[in-house]
């Protein structure tokens, strides 16, 4: 009885073990992934920036088109031409990204 017993608890001990070494290879083959997520939901969470803010990222006007789980998406506006640039989540606390609040419009007629 008591060597069943033994044998039962070190089944169990053997497939737990088995278990946390597969999520453990998983978390490692996904790290990237598992990141921008995190990353992702952080910058969305983040009540500072939203959709369709305007924002200077590294001087330049940009406005935040989208922020996905995986990569947030940036429009920039160049003469005549409007470019998308993806940046992954986990680059975004790197970024030197400031949010725009006032943009005064220069030569504007309503000006007093």
């Amino acid at each position: 009885m008591e060597n069943e017993l033994n044998v039962l608890v070190s089944s169990a001990l053997q497939s737990d073990l088995i278990v946390a070494i597969i999520v453990l290879i998983l978390l490692f083959l996904f790290k990237d992934y598992t990141v921008n997520i995190a990353s992702g939901l952080a910058f969305k969470l983040n009540k500072d920036f939203n959709e369709g803010d305007l924002v200077l990222i590294d001087d330049k006007e940009a406005i935040i088109v989208n922020i996905g789980l995986r990569q947030t998406k940036f429009q920039f506006k160049h003469k005549n031409k409007i470019t998308w640039k993806y940046v992954y989540n986990s680059r975004i606390p790197w970024m030197n990204i400031s949010k725009v609040i006032y943009k005064e419009n220069k030569g504007s007629k309503n000006e007093e």
